[in-house]
């Protein structure tokens, strides 16, 4: 795998977990350990779900969302007091209808 970050890994570093070394772009697989050394040094481990579709979210009253998923055709419901969405620059994006945005 010849990928590397395009962006420093200054920049890509966590405030709160520094990457060990110069700043520089770095190669794929030193990234992805370096995520992997943040989720162990954090024990992030549980609330993670690799390879899950996304299916819905909704942000209720209480201040928590309600997401919906599915992964290996199993359709799941979890709560979380926050949401992060990521998405790969070389995916294809999918977008869930909201109502009212008009995204700008």
């Amino acid at each position: 795998d010849h990928m590397f970050l395009t962006i420093s890994t200054k920049l890509m570093g966590y405030s709160d977990f520094a990457w060990a070394g110069r700043p520089r772009y770095a190669p794929r697989a030193e990234y992805v350990e370096y995520l992997e050394r943040y989720v162990s040094f954090f024990q992030l481990e549980d609330g993670l779900s690799f390879n899950t579709d996304v299916t819905g979210a909704v942000l209720k009253g209480s201040g928590e969302w309600e997401v919906e998923a599915e992964k290996d055709g199993k359709k799941m419901v979890m709560k979380a007091d926050r949401l992060i969405i990521c998405t790969g620059s070389n995916h294809n994006p999918k977008y869930a209808p909201v109502p009212g945005f008009t995204g700008e």
